[in-house]
């Protein structure tokens, strides 16, 4: 959430588990990476990819770390998980792709970045 790294991998060196999710602030759960996501931390999502965080993981309503990016209007994050593979055509519950949740929400710059990559 705050962007730093050096809490980050003092947390795996502890022990905690890169893909579990957290519940505490969302019940349908989020992982480090969709938080980095949430809060445009691209630093840190590179860093979490770096060590083994899966870029297409989803909650348990199907949000993918780039259908938080998109639903915040995290543009650096959508950018960083789209060239680490973050799926475009990923299907939440509500069969929303992340374009469509960055439109709902009201984040053109997010939109258009998604759709201006090639399919």
């Amino acid at each position: 959430i705050r962007g730093d790294t050096a809490a980050v991998a003092a947390a795996l060196q502890r022990g905690a588990a890169i893909e579990s999710l957290d519940t505490r602030r969302s019940p349908n759960g989020r992982r480090a990476l969709n938080w980095a996501a949430w809060y445009n931390q691209p630093v840190v999502i590179r860093f979490l990819v770096a060590r083994g965080a899966r870029v297409n993981s989803a909650n348990y309503t199907g949000f993918t770390a780039l259908h938080h990016a998109a639903e915040n209007g995290s543009l650096d994050a959508a950018r960083v998980l789209v060239s680490l593979g973050a799926d475009r055509t990923a299907l939440n519950q509500f069969g929303q792709r992340p374009v469509d949740v960055a439109r709902e929400r009201e984040h053109p710059e997010v939109a258009a970045l998604l759709d201006s990559l090639p399919p």
